[in-house]
């Protein structure tokens, strides 16, 4: 497996190896830029796609030959939406992880407390989602992600042990700052694309192309369309016969401290 320790040590090494044979052979440093592109690429990829592991270890699925998979949402819980998502979830008799924002945690209680009550999972995703999360100090992170722990622990008494990073992105100084927690680390195998503004039809047929034992499949609580899109899912995986398992159980780990 690729990682930022391997990569970066070939880099090192080829930037000394091109620069050694300079001495003897002509040479053309336009080709320096080979390295520093790929290298560059790496680092780009590596970052955004949070299944590569490039920088840490993270679950993206569950290696298995049973037709299960699990449920994830993220970004709430919101006033609106997450409310839609509980009464679908009850209806079906399922249950999911819900990966929540600290600042509305703090403006939405009752919500969270009802995720909680209802036998769902939660997971923390920082205390406000910022886009230049990943541009944090570790101090800052840290910081982001204690006072999420405290806003969930004032309303169901107990810590998470699941944390899911913004974007999916990660970097050395995220994993710096996770090392200061004993997280388990939750990616996906299957991104709905429920954010953005594409047809009922369009997102079920990606959902449909992607399943597969084991898969770990996001949605999110800010969708104002989530109840229709979740509803569209959930039919089809009855209908193929896949069975629907909470996140911990999916993984086998603890959710909670």
């Amino acid at each position: 497996m690729l990682t930022f320790r391997k990569i970066s040590f070939a880099f090192v090494l080829t930037i000394v190896i091109q620069g050694f044979l300079s001495y003897f052979y002509a040479f053309s440093w336009f080709l320096i830029l080979i390295p520093i592109t790929i290298y560059i690429f790496f680092l780009v990829y590596g970052s955004a796609v949070i299944r590569f592991n490039f920088y840490l270890n993270s679950i993206s699925s569950k290696q298995t030959k049973q037709k299960i998979i699990a449920l994830t949402f993220d970004d709430g819980p919101d006033s609106k939406n997450t409310s839609k998502i509980l009464d679908i979830l009850a209806e079906y008799k399922l249950q999911a992880c819900f990966f929540v924002i600290g600042e509305k945690v703090k403006k939405n209680p009752g919500i969270l407390k009802r995720i909680d009550s209802e036998n769902h999972i939660i997971g923390n995703h920082t205390f406000s989602h910022s886009n230049y999360f990943s541009f944090y100090s570790k101090k800052k992170m840290t910081a982001e992600l204690e006072k999420t722990e405290m806003e969930i622990f004032k309303v169901i008494g107990r810590k998470t042990k699941l944390f899911r990073p913004p974007y999916g992105v990660t970097n050395p100084t995220i994993k710096k700052t996770l090392a200061l927690f004993e997280y388990n680390i939750i990616g996906w195998n299957i991104r709905s694309f429920d954010t953005l503004k594409k047809s009922r039809a369009n997102i079920l047929k990606r959902l449909q192309i992607r399943i597969k034992p084991g898969s770990i499949v996001l949605f999110h609580d800010t969708c104002p369309n989530i109840n229709h899109y979740l509803k569209d899912f959930l039919n089809y995986v009855l209908k193929v016969n896949y069975e629907i398992i909470r996140l911990d159980q999916l993984l086998q780990v603890d959710a909670y401290e």
